[in-house]
């Protein structure tokens, strides 16, 4: 397995992990899976957004889309994923339809 440097140090293995809890198919998150995401574009994503010009409330909204996407996808319901992002079902209906992002679960 190679190293990874985290250069963004506590922070970044914080964002990490939050992303690897809700988008990890498995209940257990293996050292493998966490090499394996590191060079994901999911994982590349969040780490991205700070090399380009762009507005906290653009950025907000790419890191929120995709969160509320792959809660969705991963718990298969809205209520589900909603209790997994500390939000309320309705808040993810209205933030899926703001995106675009499919509710047909």
């Amino acid at each position: 397995m190679s190293l990874y440097s985290w250069p963004g140090n506590v922070r970044e293995l914080k964002n990490l992990v939050e992303r690897l809890v809700l988008i990890c198919p498995n209940d257990i998150i293996t050292e493998e899976y966490v090499f394996n995401m590191i060079d994901k574009k999911e994982v590349k994503l969040l780490y991205n957004l700070n090399d380009k010009e762009i507005h906290l409330d653009e950025a907000l909204a790419i890191v929120e889309k995709e969160l509320i996407a792959n809660a969705l996808k991963k718990y298969g319901s809205r209520r589900k994923a909603a209790k997994a992002l500390g939000v309320s079902q309705p808040t993810i209906v209205r933030k899926a339809n703001r995106y675009g992002i499919n509710l047909s679960n």
